[in-house]
């Protein structure tokens, strides 16, 4: 597990990262013992990339080329969205599985 302080995070929140061995019936444990938690659910589609903007750490300009990144169904959408989220300045990676700590 990585603890990663804000505002140094893709959103400018606190996040923590779980790295673990990829096995499906692994993976499904780890994700139904997350989701049992109180206060953790899995984040919805674009919501990392939301708080980013709404925390400034992402302009309009990135947001749409990310989401054109996510959008892409083919290898030359891709490459072409990966270009514009590059030259607009934003660095990142992407995870299959993503939650995101509420708060109270």
């Amino acid at each position: 597990m990585t603890t990663l302080s804000a505002p140094h995070t893709y959103t400018s929140l606190p996040t923590f990262e779980l790295h673990t061995h990829s096995g499906p019936a692994l993976t499904s444990s780890i994700l139904r013992a997350l989701s049992a938690l109180p206060n953790l659910r899995p984040a919805e589609p674009g919501e990392f990339t939301l708080w980013a903007f709404r925390n400034g750490k992402m302009d309009l300009t990135q947001v749409e080329a990310m989401k054109d990144l996510i959008d892409a169904e083919t290898e030359v959408q891709r490459k072409v969205a990966r270009w514009g989220v590059e030259v607009s300045g934003f660095s990142f990676s992407i995870h299959s599985s993503s939650f995101l700590w509420v708060g109270n």
